[in-house]
């Protein structure tokens, strides 16, 4: 049977990072509309809309073939719940189309996926609660972290709980790490309304299937901007 897919991309105005980073321009298009064009190019999705308070987004719409919600003020600052903004969006979607079966979540900087990943996560569903893309870093090993503590470094893992066999020449000897890289995120509807899901990504329930990919490139500081645009090794949405 035939399932009800959207695409839902929350793309906000304010950016303390990066300002304005949604639209800077990013291999011939502004940084926002790449998860935009993945989404409508991939014959599984039925219909793309974008959540944004940012008018120079909403004037995009006709041309990148998307649907404008409009965010409220009381959803779009720095500390306000992506969950709340997560849950708005669907709202608004289904009151104009009828309930969805699935939702597939983009952010607006990242440039990492493309129509065929995005095809291929959500077949990947299944009987899983979602699909989030995730990528290997293991430098990045909680083991191998660290706070500072009046002006000291101390390790994030208490010493006590560190294993001997850690190496700190050897990246991989605490084993494999993912980390949601924020590409993008495959929900079941009904997941993303429920109120005991696991933190901190409370959309994505408890049976999370990661597609794992071999970027990371949410776009959140002005290094990362300056490798997309520079690189060109960049290979987008290759799941390994």
């Amino acid at each position: 049977m035939p399932k009800n897919i959207v695409a839902l991309q929350t793309a906000r105005a304010g950016s303390k990072s990066i300002p304005k980073k949604n639209l800077l321009e990013v291999e011939g298009h502004p940084l926002f509309a790449h998860s935009i064009l993945a989404a409508t190019g991939c014959e599984s999705i039925n219909s793309v809309w974008c959540s944004t308070d940012d008018q120079v987004i909403k004037s995009y719409n006709d041309f990148y073939e998307f649907t404008v919600i409009d965010r409220p003020t009381e959803l779009a600052g720095d500390t306000d719940s992506h969950l709340e903004v997560i849950r708005h969006g669907v709202r608004h979607i289904e009151d104009q189309i009828g309930q969805q079966d699935i939702v597939v979540l983009l952010l607006g900087n990242v440039t990492g996926i493309d129509s065929r990943c995005l095809s291929n996560a959500i077949d990947m569903l299944e009987d899983y609660d979602s699909v989030v893309s995730v990528s290997e870093f293991n430098m990045f090993n909680p083991y191998r972290a660290h706070t500072i503590e009046d002006g000291l470094l101390k390790t994030f893992i208490p010493q006590n709980q560190i294993q001997s066999t850690i190496q700190t020449n050897d990246k991989n000897s605490a084993g494999s790490i993912y980390y949601v890289n924020g590409n993008f995120w495959v929900m079941k509807r009904d997941v993303i309304f429920r109120e005991d899901n696991n933190l901190p990504f409370q959309w994505l329930g408890e049976r999370i299937r990661p597609y794992v990919q071999d970027v990371f490139l949410e776009l959140d500081a002005p290094w990362q901007l300056d490798y997309v645009r520079q690189s060109s090794r960049y290979n987008k949405g290759q799941q390994s």
